[in-house]
């Protein structure tokens, strides 16, 4: 999504911390990083992901996926292959908030 409209991520994600939202807005920023942690939380639940803060996890989740998404908007390219780098970050990130044997 991103990606193909950097205009308006550009606008969801960073315009919208300059403007004072609404209190509509604001809910549905929090409904959606809700799902997200619903999400995780879940994935802990039934072992995907090592027991935690769900909500911690959730933004790193969110943090590192941003900031590859906003980076590649910006023009910055650190790989050929911008879909392969992609999920070889997500595949780390997954990895590192997965259970220890």
């Amino acid at each position: 999504f991103a990606i193909d409209n950097p205009q308006l991520y550009h606008l969801m994600f960073e315009q919208m911390m300059l403007l004072e939202l609404s209190p509509e807005a604001k809910d549905a920023a929090t409904a959606s990083f809700g799902t997200l942690v619903d999400r995780v939380h879940a994935a802990m639940d039934s072992g995907g992901l090592a027991a935690g803060d769900s909500t911690d996890a959730a933004q790193q989740i969110w943090s590192a996926i941003h900031g590859a998404v906003s980076l590649e908007i910006a023009g910055v390219h650190f790989a050929h292959d911008r879909e392969a780098n992609f999920a070889a970050m997500v595949d780390s990130l997954l990895r590192g908030l997965a259970p220890r044997a």
